[in-house]
């Protein structure tokens, strides 16, 4: 055979390769792109890091699911101790609730009233006062000076059951001889007049207080009573009493 013939052969045989070739690459599927993976040029490489990338992400996963599963599993314990402690300090707040509520009404149920008893020898007897000393003061001219004053109730045998005003220091309260009426205010109810006379002894810090029973009950209903006084040129002055708590007679 000649050498013609050969490259003739050989040249046959190349291109029935390469409609083989052609032929298969025709029926080869057509590649399709993937978007938002790690790489777009595709390829061993690309598919590599690709299945990096998804191996990453589940691992993260499962490291989050762990977390939050430890954390579940904590919680009921945490959940089964705060009931506890939100019921501690629940009662420690309804015991201080309760000290304070206590606190005031000790406070309240204080009395500013002061008792006394002196025996009285001629009549073999004792006379009792109560007395309560007012929250301000009256304003008084030389030669006086500013002073409070105490309102008392008094019963025994030689006065018998009487109320009167007095002055703690020197001061002159003015009322004739023929007496006086004195305004007196129980809490906020209306102003109530009391028919009042001077000491017997013309001691001029002092008056007396008449329709005591009347003066007695009103003093057991109140907290505060205002005395209005006529004082020796300081004109007319209140004071003002609390009176809550009276134990009378």
């Amino acid at each position: 055979m000649s050498s013609s013939d050969d490259r003739d052969r050989e040249i046959a045989e190349l291109k029935a390769q390469v409609e083989r070739l052609s032929a298969a690459q025709s029926t080869t599927p057509p590649k399709v792109a993937v978007t938002g993976g790690p790489s777009a040029g595709g390829g061993l490489k690309g598919g590599f890091f690709g299945c990096l990338g998804v191996v990453g992400a589940i691992f993260a996963l499962l490291v989050v699911l762990g977390v939050v599963g430890q954390c579940s599993r904590n919680m009921p314990a945490n959940v089964a101790s705060n009931p506890d402690s939100a019921a501690a300090a629940a009662e420690a707040s309804k015991s201080a609730a309760q000290a304070l509520i206590a606190s005031e009404s000790s406070q309240a149920a204080v009395s500013n009233w002061i008792y006394n008893e002196e025996a009285d020898a001629l009549h073999d007897a004792k006379t009792k006062t109560a007395c309560t000393t007012s929250q301000d003061q009256v304003h008084l001219s030389f030669p006086y000076h500013d002073t409070d004053a105490q309102l008392c109730v008094r019963v025994g045998p030689r006065f018998g059951a009487d109320a009167y005003v007095q002055l703690n220091a020197d001061g002159q309260i003015l009322c004739g001889v023929e007496g006086c009426a004195t305004h007196v205010r129980f809490d906020k109810g209306a102003v109530q007049t009391f028919p009042s006379w001077g000491a017997a002894d013309n001691s001029t810090n002092i008056i007396f207080l008449h329709r005591t029973p009347a003066l007695v009950a009103a003093l057991k209903k109140s907290s505060s009573t205002v005395v209005e006084l006529q004082l020796y040129q300081a004109g007319m002055q209140t004071l003002t009493f609390r009176t809550a708590g009276l134990k009378w007679p």
